[in-house]
């Protein structure tokens, strides 16, 4: 009997072989994640904000989600985030809109009380893609919610698009990048305005 499973382990590890040695070599996938160089000037505003972020559930997946003919969404096996978009998103949002504000007080969901926060931003993207060496989108809608209780929000709604400079993916990824930089600066402009 041992003999019998000897030979059968022999066998299923030749036919194994054999079928990796007739497998086409696959690339291996590429990973990205978004630039920010890091600003270490002194902030001299001390308004604090606090950022909420949703995003469509298509962007949840790790592979970059490109746009096809029509309506349709393709994912790229070989070109992936390295990192949760959604994170690498709201890391973006912080550090830009930190900027634009010229304040060290923005803070992601949920902040603590000590905190403080004087503006509560909802942030919904439902569109982060692109075609690739044509444009990148970013569809967001944004809700505004002053601290004060006798003040009103405020709703915009923001329909974003850069050209991207080629065809590679990682020009994909800096036109993306592009677009949450633009969004920042026009809900830091909402939030001057207030």
């Amino acid at each position: 009997m041992s003999i019998i499973r000897q030979l059968t382990t022999l066998i299923f590890i030749g036919f194994l072989t054999a079928c990796s040695s007739l497998a086409p070599d696959t690339p291996e996938p590429s990973y990205y994640l978004f630039d920010t160089p890091l600003n270490g000037n002194p902030k001299a505003n001390k308004q604090s904000v606090g950022i909420e972020v949703e995003v469509a559930d298509y962007l949840h997946r790790p592979q970059m989600a490109l746009r096809g003919s029509k309506n349709q969404i393709e994912f790229s096996d070989y070109h992936r985030w390295a990192s949760e978009l959604r994170g690498l998103i709201i890391d973006m949002l912080v550090n830009d809109l930190s900027i634009e504000l010229d304040s060290e007080r923005v803070f992601e969901y949920p902040w603590r009380l000590q905190d403080k926060v004087q503006h509560h931003i909802k942030i919904d993207i439902s569109r982060l893609d692109g075609r690739l060496g044509e444009r990148a989108y970013l569809q967001a809608r944004t809700e505004i919610i002053p601290n004060e209780s006798s003040a009103s929000s405020k709703i915009d709604t923001y329909d974003l698009s850069i050209t991207i400079a080629s065809s590679e993916h990682n020009d994909l990824v800096l036109a993306k990048r592009e677009l949450l930089k633009r969004l920042s600066q026009n809900i830091a402009a909402s939030i001057q305005k207030l």
